[in-house]
Formats: C-alpha cells, structure tokens, sequence
C-alpha cells in the first residue's frame, strides 16, 4: 500500500513538471459550501447547515480559460412545521456529485499571484439522499439539479482559493405548486498541479 501510495505521488509530481510546460493544470480540491433554500412552502421551513466538497479540476489555457470537474459533496438541511403544534423538525442530507463547466478569465497574473473570474453551468447528480423524510413524506427530493456559477478565484503560488455563489435553475423538490430552489455558497482551497 505504502508503495502504491509513493507510485502515485511520484506520478503526479513527474506530470506537474509536463503540465507546468503546457497551459493544463490539475487541481484537486476541498471545501465547504452552505444551503440556502428559496422555496415557497406555507407550512415547512427550511435552514441550511455546512456541507463539504472534494474533487478535481482541470483548467486549460492560461489570461482565457475553460475548466471543468467532477467534485463529490455532501449537503445538510433542517426542515420543520410552522404554526403546527407540536412542531416537527427533521435534519436531511444528499450526496452526489457536481460536474461543473466554467470560461474564466485571468485579470491578473504573475508567478506567484493571480486574480480569477469565473461563471457557467453546474449539474448536480444527486445519488444518495433522504427521498423520502420522517413526517414530510410529500417532500421527494429531485434527482439532479442545474445551476448557474459565478465566482472569484486567487492563485498565489501552487495553491487556489475559491468562491463561489451557485444560483439554482431547477426545484430541489418534485412539485410543480411553486418553485423551490438550493441556491450555495462555497469555499474551496486546491493545489495547482
């Protein structure tokens, strides 16, 4: 194991000198991101709580850019009753995966520094969540989720940092009685391979 585990950071300090040559850059990440519902139910509220994300980016080219990725996240949410007494709560989850698409531009650029802008699409594959809540058995959650992105990002040396706002653009729950909407914020810090 020790020695699949050294193979592979091996491998991947070798292709960060080929990428660094080249304007591809692999950028594994982690981070935090935050719910914030916009949903019109009358007898249920909702609060977000802190979920986390981890994945990879690619990012091609350098002053314009395309990246994508893949990131795994686990998101958490309370829903409760009002004006129902006594007053239900119960804590949910989902987890899947976000497959982003970005144009960014980098404004500024040195060696050591730079300022990122960034926006586009974002699917979300939702493949493991609670379809089904204890006392909301009318909330079934959706299966995936479109979203639209726009953040900034600042790149000092092989290290990234990012946030971003994600606007959903489809309903979280399957009802067509009104919209409900999972809007985001993250946080996410990488390694610029």
């Amino acid at each position: 194991m020790r020695l699949l585990i050294l193979t592979g950071l091996i491998a991947l300090f070798g292709l960060q000198n080929v990428w660094a040559q080249s304007n591809v850059k692999f950028i594994p990440k982690i981070g935090v991101h935050y719910a914030n519902f916009d949903e019109k139910f009358e007898d249920k509220d909702f609060s977000g709580k802190l979920g986390y994300q981890i994945g990879a980016d690619v990012r091609f080219g350098q002053t314009l850019y395309l990246a994508t990725g893949a990131h795994y996240f686990k998101s958490n949410a309370t829903v409760e009753t009002v004006d129902e007494l006594p007053a239900l709560e119960t804590d949910f989850d989902e987890k899947g995966l976000k497959i982003p698409v970005y144009v960014g531009i980098d404004l500024l650029h040195t060696d050591r520094f730079g300022i990122r802008f960034y926006g586009g699409p974002n699917y979300s594959l939702f493949f493991d969540n609670n379809d089904k809540f204890f006392n909301f058995e009318d909330l079934i959650v959706s299966e995936n989720m479109w979203g639209a992105v726009a953040g900034v990002g600042l790149d000092m040396g092989i290290i990234t940092l990012d946030l971003y706002r994600e606007w959903a653009l489809s309903d979280f729950f399957e009802t067509d009685a009104f919209k409900n909407r999972n809007n985001l914020v993250y946080l996410s810090a990488g390694i610029l391979f």
